[in-house]
């Protein structure tokens, strides 16, 4: 079987749930995604995957924004 390594049809694949329920901290839940999106950047080795490797950084990063927010509206709620 072939690798598919067209980047456009990459990009159309869901790799989170879009309804996410959790209890008490959100921050567990986007450390667990962080580290997927680590691990799965680390299968991108090769230079035909080099806007695939662009993409998953890019969703790290706002992984970690995302995180920090949540750190931040969760510190508010516990303060208030």
């Amino acid at each position: 079987m072939k690798n598919n390594i067209d980047f456009e049809t990459f990009k159309q694949i869901p790799l989170f749930t879009r309804n996410i329920a959790w209890s008490g901290s959100q921050i567990p839940l986007i450390d667990e995604q962080i580290k997927f999106l680590y691990d799965l950047n680390k299968l991108f080795q090769k230079a035909d995957f080099i806007e695939h490797k662009a993409y998953i950084n890019k969703m790290i990063e706002c992984q970690n924004r995302k995180k920090e927010e949540a750190k931040q509206r969760e510190y508010i709620e516990n303060y208030y």
